[in-house]
C-alpha cells in the first residue's frame, strides 16, 4: 500500500488582523481554507419540513479577500470573517439562519450560535474553526 501525502493548504492573501508577528494566530501564512465544524444545533418550534435539517457538519471555506472566507452560494452559505475588532460567523440556507455570531473580539476560532431562543426555526450549538 503506498502512502497519502497530505499537503498543507495554499498560502492566502495575508490576513494581518490575525496573522504575523505578535499576532492571535502567529507568524505563519494566512491559509487559503479555513474549515468550520457546527454542532448542536436544533430545530425550534417554528421549524418547518421546507427549512430543511440542521446544518451540523463539516465545511471547507476558501478565502474571498484576506480575512474573509464563505462556501456556498445564495441559497446555501457558510461565512467568516475577521476585522481589526470583532469576529462574525453565520450559516445560512434558503434565507434561514442555522447559526449567527458577531463577537466583539478578533480573531477567534470557538463560538456558540447566537440564535438561542428555541421559539426560532433553529437554535443554539457551537462551531470551532480549524486553520
Amino acid at each position: 500500500m503506498g502512502r497519502t501525502i497530505i499537503h498543507p493548504p495554499a498560502v492566502g492573501d495575508s490576513c494581518a488582523f490575525c496573522w504575523g508577528s505578535g499576532k492571535p494566530f502567529g507568524a505563519g501564512p494566512t491559509p487559503s481554507v479555513v474549515s468550520v465544524v457546527f454542532s448542536g444545533i436544533q430545530k425550534g418550534a417554528a421549524w418547518s419540513v421546507a427549512d430543511g435539517e440542521p446544518k451540523n457538519g463539516a465545511f471547507r471555506l476558501s478565502q474571498i479577500s484576506p480575512c474573509s472566507f464563505n462556501q456556498g452560494d445564495i441559497f446555501s452559505s457558510v461565512f467568516l470573517g475577521w476585522d481589526s475588532s470583532s469576529t462574525g460567523l453565520s450559516s445560512i440556507r434558503a434565507g434561514v439562519g442555522h447559526f449567527s455570531v458577531n463577537v466583539s473580539e478578533k480573531c477567534l476560532l470557538v463560538f456558540e450560535n447566537g440564535l438561542i431562543n428555541p421559539a426560532d426555526r433553529f437554535f443554539g450549538g457551537s462551531a470551532i474553526i480549524t486553520l
